[in-house]
């Protein structure tokens, strides 16, 4: 499924200078890919937390469900657990009730079916 550009959603530098600093990153203002770049497979269970329990905005909660994707296709490539913990369970959960997915639809894909 193919989405027309006017529905397409890009996180937002601020978001993401914002998460960063929140997450212990280091912030380069001229990063690409920031998801991919600071994902980790480790770290979904604390950026789930983040994402239920702080006060977020509306562009850092998209940027940092980027980033929880992201995490959870490096977890797939090495071939670990999905669903350790429930932790899928619980973005499917936030993705579905907060319709996320839409936005995020080429990512997930692969884990809806799932």
């Amino acid at each position: 499924m193919e989405l027309k550009e006017e529905f397409l959603r890009y996180a937002t530098r601020d978001a993401q200078r914002k998460l960063s600093k929140r997450l212990g990153f280091h912030w380069y203002e001229n990063t690409q890919d920031w998801d991919l770049i600071e994902s980790d497979s480790a770290r979904i269970r604390e950026f789930l937390q983040i994402y239920k329990d702080d006060d977020l905005s509306d562009d850092e909660k998209f940027a940092l469900m980027q980033l929880i994707i992201c995490s959870f296709d490096d977890l797939v490539e090495e071939g670990g657990n999905i669903n350790r913990e429930g932790i899928w369970t619980d973005c499917k959960h936030i993705l579905i009730n907060e319709s996320w997915a839409s936005y995020h639809n080429d990512s997930l894909l692969v884990f809806i079916r799932r």
